[in-house]
């Protein structure tokens, strides 16, 4: 839906897209999409740089169908890929430990749906981006008081607002630290800075929104939500459904969360204000969620809604691993349950999941067969089409995957060799007395 999107508003500056069994009727009777346009809108360079390669070859048969489909299919890994390196710099900057914070960044890229949820074009990954931009804003304001954090503060939260409204859940406790979180005597005046530039800016998000709501659908609500039925009675059946289910239970998709009671103890001992913040934030979004009547979200493998704050629950678990990381039991701990993560959401990112049985699905059927009639894994070759490189080796163009596993290695150690001195030696860029700060707060 988000190519189509992309493609309508580049080629006919317009919304409407054609049916599909997602797509919604707006005021004019057309289909179009259910949720914000932000995606769609970012997605336009990718749909432009494949429009090139488009033009010189045509249709060529080892993609999907086109360069352009294939660039804009590749969105949510950029998205995902930034979100990781954004999850690094702030753990660098709460415990200025470059190596522990690298582990607990590979684990969350590997060990949980982040992972998975990179595959597709959903539009949960870039609201764990813009969470996490957020929080690496209100850190640095409560570093150095600069205006421009709050501008970066004010502009994540507008840009959530367009991509699902319901990011306002999770708001309050991230505006709120760039408030508490700052140690100085002038803080009336820092509330005043936070308050006036992320309100102003998350107003212009909102009101942005809703425009294209009432022009969209003639309503300010939209169509993601249009039921609006939430109550406190759904607690019962959604909160052992989000932790324990074999559909979304958070401990059986992420078990490195297994940890979290600990690493909220770490987190509380390290910096209190940041802790109750965050904490706040997950609070907020959890009960959105658990007290929607959709909270399953769909066929989807783990808990797709909760995606967004999968990074927020990581930052715990990352200053625990941070703070033990020279406990050698508990670094095998972690290193047991980041593998089954691993396995768990490997499986995941591989399989056709709209046929096929995810992980623990798969597993709860070897238990009850009688209670699961999904198809086997990889009895379709479409269980693997997603991933191109697999794509490729399924249908004999070795030369391809050659040149893009091999891309990927040679990025990845680049990359690898550039964070050596970071990861050795901390915050390098940082004045010597600013690490201090940062490590003792």
């Amino acid at each position: 839906m988000s190519y189509n999107t992309t493609k309508s508003l580049l080629h006919h500056g317009s919304l409407v897209i054609p049916q599909n069994i997602i797509s919604v009727r707006n005021a004019e009777g057309k289909h179009t999409g259910r949720t914000g346009v932000l995606q769609p809108v970012l997605c336009m360079p990718l749909y432009l740089l494949g429009a090139a390669p488009d033009l010189i070859w045509g249709k060529v048969g080892f993609l999907y169908r086109n360069w352009r489909t294939t660039f804009v299919a590749t969105f949510n890994q950029w998205v995902g890929a930034l979100a990781l390196a954004l999850f690094f710099l702030i753990l660098l900057r709460v415990t200025g430990q470059g190596i522990p914070s690298f582990v607990a960044t590979v684990v969350l890229a590997f060990a949980t749906p982040w992972w998975t949820y990179s595959r597709d074009l959903f539009r949960q990954p870039i609201a764990g981006l813009l969470f996490l931009w957020a929080i690496h804003g209100a850190i640095r304001f409560t570093e150095d008081g600069r205006a421009r954090h709050v501008g970066q503060l004010g502009l994540a939260l507008a840009l959530s607002f367009t991509n699902r409204i319901t990011a306002v859940a999770a708001w309050p406790g991230i505006v709120l630290y760039a408030v508490l979180g700052k140690k100085s005597p002038g803080r009336f005046r820092t509330l005043v800075w936070v308050v006036t530039g992320s309100v102003v800016l998350a107003t212009i998000g909102i009101a942005a929104q809703i425009g294209l709501n009432y022009w969209r659908f003639g309503h300010w609500w939209g169509w993601a939500y249009e039921d609006r039925q939430f109550s406190l009675s759904y607690l019962k059946v959604s909160v052992p459904d989000f932790l324990l289910s074999p559909q979304r239970g958070l401990l059986l998709f992420s078990p490195p969360l297994l940890l979290f009671g600990h690493a909220v103890w770490a987190l509380w001992k390290k910096n209190r204000a940041l802790c109750h913040c965050l904490l706040l934030a997950l609070s907020g979004k959890l009960l959105l969620f658990c007290t929607y009547y959709d909270f399953a979200g769909g066929m989807n493998p783990g808990p797709r809604y909760l995606i967004p704050i999968i990074p927020i629950f990581y930052l715990f678990v990352g200053v625990l691993v941070c703070t033990e990381w020279h406990n050698r039991t508990f670094r095998w701990s972690l290193y047991v349950l980041a593998a089954v993560g691993a396995v768990v959401n490997g499986f995941n990112t591989l399989i056709f999941y709209p046929k096929t049985l995810p992980f623990w699905d798969q597993i709860f059927r070897l238990m009850k067969p009688e209670n699961y009639e999904g198809m086997l894994p990889w009895r379709g070759l479409w269980d693997v089409y997603d991933v191109l490189a697999a794509k490729w080796i399924l249908e004999k163009y070795y030369e391809w995957a050659f040149i893009y596993i091999s891309g990927l290695v040679l990025i990845s150690l680049f990359a690898l060799k550039a964070l050596i001195p970071v990861l050795t030696n901390g915050y390098p860029t940082l004045r010597q007395g600013q690490a201090e700060a940062i490590r003792s707060s």
